[in-house]
């Protein structure tokens, strides 16, 4: 088995806009694990000011939302990355309190303004889901070892090489998405639909998952969160660097092996493996509470093992569950969950302060109490690692069909025949294609909503909606990977016989070169 993702067919332009991604990943995982509690520290400030960085990200996720089909990816990423910049300089600057509620809902929203772009610029290594756990564990690679880097030598302790850190960073992200996205076919993304917030939430197929985002959110914040108090009511704060340190550490040791672990059992049972670890790990420090080695080391270090099993493989489902076309609104609506869930996590680490602090395994009991709640939540949740049947998808397919409005067939392709069937089975198969693509056709012109699928005895007709046409591939069984490449394979084949298609031809002759289309996306 491959330990690292496949990587040869990403450009040098690709890789520069994955290098910026990734440094924008850093600037949003230093804020929240180092820099924002330095700033605290420094000003004299409540650590649970903290939170006013979680309010601001559901404004910016909106905003982004309303805004997605006016602005481009590239100016929401880069406006976004260097508002994030400047919250964090003006927080270098200027020593007092009343500008950290300020520069933290601006940090805060515009992290959220941004989001969507930056998974978006990530999805070029997600390329094949069979290799997503993998691929997220690489992608997070860059900002882990910048974090670790940043926090042993304690840059932002000096304001001046904090703020030309900040500043070089940014510069470099400006300088990777020009030189990138200057590149024709960069980025072949499907065109986002527009999708209503309210009518996500309403509909219960996505329960499941915004339920497992928002306990995402509050793992992402709960250990850690704990540890910074145990390590002020230990008389430790000025070390800091030193925790986060090993914290990520953990993280980066454990992010491929863990990466190849979701790839083989699956996102849920990884994610089940690293909430364990995270619900006891706070007995650790419990057990020689004085003892500067168990505080610094080895507690941080366990919790940067559940980190990466829960954060990174739930990033993982975050990328793989949204439907291509709604990408980047399902991303901003999931940081519109996720943050609730990192507020809550402070409120509850907060009011049940008095009694960890005295014995921080109290706090374990509360939390194999939300274990077992998360357990039932993730259970309900779709595994996104492909199936064999995924997997094995050529398996499967039997006949693709172009069909226009009118019911005509313009293009048909017989995979079939490519793998020799039996002629009979062929024929019998066929005439029940027909019989049931003429009645998904009538049902088509006259339901409001697109027609996905129709189930004919032993196969399957999964339907995708054009420009006046319509696309119907015949499989054994409906698969998530086959959509995909159905979705690609239509929109290549609007931009090919964009012409033709405004005509009303239907001679199969002319439409005969998508025979390239389907060696492209099938073969």
């Amino acid at each position: 088995m491959k330990i690292l993702p496949p990587l040869r067919d990403i450009s040098s332009t690709e890789w520069l806009i994955l290098i910026s991604a990734g440094i924008w990943a850093f600037l949003v995982i230093q804020f929240h694990y180092y820099f924002e509690i330095f700033v605290v520290i420094k000003n004299g400030a409540p650590y649970f000011f903290v939170i006013f960085h979680y309010i601001g990200v559901p404004f910016g996720t909106i905003t982004s939302i309303k805004t997605l089909k006016k602005l481009s990816r590239s100016i929401k990423f880069l406006l976004g990355s260097g508002l994030i910049a400047f919250s964090f300089i003006i927080s270098l600057l200027v020593n007092e309190i009343w500008v950290i509620p300020i520069a933290y809902t601006i940090a805060g929203f515009f992290i959220g303004f941004s989001c969507s772009s930056a998974f978006s610029y990530n999805r070029l290594i997600f390329t094949n889901a069979q290799f997503g756990g993998r691929s997220l564990a690489f992608g997070l690679t860059l900002p882990m070892l910048l974090l670790i880097f940043e926090a042993l030598f304690n840059f932002i302790l000096g304001t001046l090489i904090g703020i030309f850190m900040f500043l070089i960073l940014f510069l470099l992200i400006v300088v990777f998405i020009l030189v990138g996205e200057n590149k024709k076919d960069v980025l072949k993304l499907p065109i986002e639909r527009t999708i209503d917030i309210k009518t996500y939430f309403r509909n219960r197929n996505n329960l499941s998952i915004i339920a497992f985002i928002f306990i995402l959110g509050f793992f992402w914040v709960n250990n850690y969160y704990a540890g910074v108090l145990i390590l002020d009511n230990s008389g430790l704060i000025d070390k800091l660097g030193i925790f986060i340190t090993f914290t990520f550490l953990g993280a980066a040791i454990f992010f491929l092996p863990v990466g190849n672990l979701a790839d083989i059992i699956g996102r849920r049972f990884s994610i089940l493996i690293g909430l364990a670890i995270q619900s006891v790990s706070l007995i650790i420090p419990s057990l020689i509470n004085t003892n500067e080695i168990v505080i610094l080391i080895i507690f941080p270090f366990f919790i940067g093992i559940g980190f990466a099993m829960i954060i990174g493989v739930g990033m993982t489902v975050m990328f793989e569950s949204p439907d291509p076309e709604y990408f980047e609104y399902s991303i901003s609506i999931y940081f519109t969950v996720f943050t609730p869930g990192m507020l809550i996590s402070v409120i509850i680490v907060e009011i049940i302060k008095p009694y960890f602090l005295t014995t921080p395994a109290s706090l374990t009991i509360i939390m194999l109490f939300i274990f077992v709640l998360a357990t039932i939540i993730i259970f309900q949740l779709k595994e996104t690692l492909p199936s064999k049947a995924e997997l094995e998808w050529k398996d499967s397919i039997q006949y693709l069909y172009i069909i226009r409005g009118s019911g005509i067939p313009i293009f048909t392709y017989n995979f079939s025949e490519e793998r020799e069937s039996e002629d009979h089975l062929r024929d019998t198969l066929l005439s029940g294609v027909l019989t049931a693509i003429s009645s998904a056709t009538r049902r088509i012109t006259r339901e409001e909503s697109p027609l996905k699928q129709v189930e004919h005895e032993n196969f399957t007709i999964m339907l995708e909606e054009g420009v006046e046409i319509f696309i119907a591939l015949i499989s054994k069984k409906e698969l998530k990977v086959l959509r995909k490449k159905m979705k690609d394979f239509l929109d290549d084949f609007q931009d090919f016989f964009g012409e033709l298609l405004a005509t009303d031809t239907s001679d199969k002759k002319v439409f005969s070169p998508a025979k390239k289309l389907v060696e492209k996306h099938f073969s």
